[in-house]
Formats: C-alpha cells, sequence, structure tokens
C-alpha cells in the first residue's frame, strides 16, 4: 500500500510541476488586453503583436513606439492621405516566403511562422496580413512626416533627424491627454 501511495503522490507531483512549467510559459498579456488608448482608439496587445515578434519583457517600450507611430497614423487619416494603391500593389506582390534548403534558415519565414501561431492562423494568412497592415502603418507614417517635415536631403541628415525628434516630441506633447498607456 505504502508503495502505491508514493507513486500516485510521484504522478500527481509530476503533473502539478507539468502544469506550472507550462503555466510559466504562457504570455504574461492576452491579446484582448488593452495596452494603451490613443484619441479614444484602444489599441490591444493583439494589434501590437501582428507587427512585432514581443515578449512580454520588450512590450512596453514597443506599446510606446506603436503609440507614437498611431498618432502619426490618425494625423494623417485627418489629412486624407490615401495609401490603399501602395497597399495594393504590395499585395500583388507578395508571395509567402519558400522554405529554406536542409540546414539553412529564412528569419522572414520564421518571423511568419511564430507569429501565426501566437495568433492561431496560417503562416500565409499572417505574412498577407502583416504586409498589408505593415505597409498601411508605414505609409501613412511617411505621408505625415513628409508633409511636416519634408524628406531628408541624404539618409544622414542629422538636422533632419533632429526635426524628426521634435515633431515627434510635439506630437507626444499635444496629445498627451489624450494618450494613456495602460501596460506598464
Amino acid at each position: 500500500m505504502v508503495g502505491g501511495g508514493m507513486k500516485k503522490f510521484s504522478i500527481v507531483s509530476f503533473i502539478i510541476v507539468i502544469l506550472f512549467l507550462t503555466g510559466c510559459k504562457q504570455d504574461k498579456y492576452d491579446n484582448n488586453d488593452v495596452a494603451a488608448i490613443v484619441n479614444d482608439k484602444e489599441v490591444t496587445v493583439e494589434e501590437i503583436r501582428w507587427l512585432h515578434s514581443l515578449e512580454d519583457e520588450s512590450l512596453e517600450q514597443l506599446v510606446r513606439s506603436y503609440v507614437k507611430e498611431e498618432i502619426m497614423v490618425q494625423e494623417a487619416m485627418k489629412m486624407g492621405v490615401d495609401v490603399s494603391h501602395k497597399v495594393e500593389e504590395e499585395l500583388k506582390g507578395y508571395s509567402l516566403p519558400a522554405e529554406p534548403p536542409q540546414g539553412k534558415e529564412n528569419p522572414i519565414l520564421d518571423f511568419y511562422k511564430k507569429q501565426a501561431d501566437k495568433l492561431d492562423m496560417s503562416p500565409e494568412e499572417y505574412g498577407e496580413f502583416y504586409i498589408e497592415k505593415s505597409t498601411e502603418r508605414r505609409e501613412y507614417t511617411k505621408k505625415y512626416i513628409e508633409n511636416e517635415i519634408g524628406k531628408p536631403a541624404q539618409s544622414e541628415d542629422i538636422e533632419y533627424h533632429d526635426k524628426l525628434n521634435k515633431m515627434y516630441d510635439n506630437l507626444l506633447t499635444k496629445y498627451q491627454d489624450n494618450i494613456d498607456i495602460l501596460i506598464k
């Protein structure tokens, strides 16, 4: 009897340890959690995960970056910027990256697979959605920046980068009362 009791205890202990370890690997934040509110628009953890490979440790920093970008996207939309043609153009040329030969890696495909798994979808679905959303956000922010401070004269234009940083700071100051970052 004593041996059987010890065996049951060992099995139960093993199951508890497995459940504990499984629980520890789960994300700290649920996809439906609101990470921030920008001008009354809720930004969920899922929206950020759509575009970024993120671990909970880096979430706060990514939320802040996403908020800055979201302000520019909203400003560009208010200006009537249309990016649909650029999004359509990018999607026309899109195809899921091919599986690499044995022993080789494809970081883009690996990213798509990892994100698709986190978001419970196929890599093909994720890849298409990623191209659409990242192109849309990139084009909105690009058009907003060009409207506000123009294009850089060259890629290493320090004065332009200073203007860009000042523009970011001004936006954050302008909307400070309309931004609530909930992930801390």
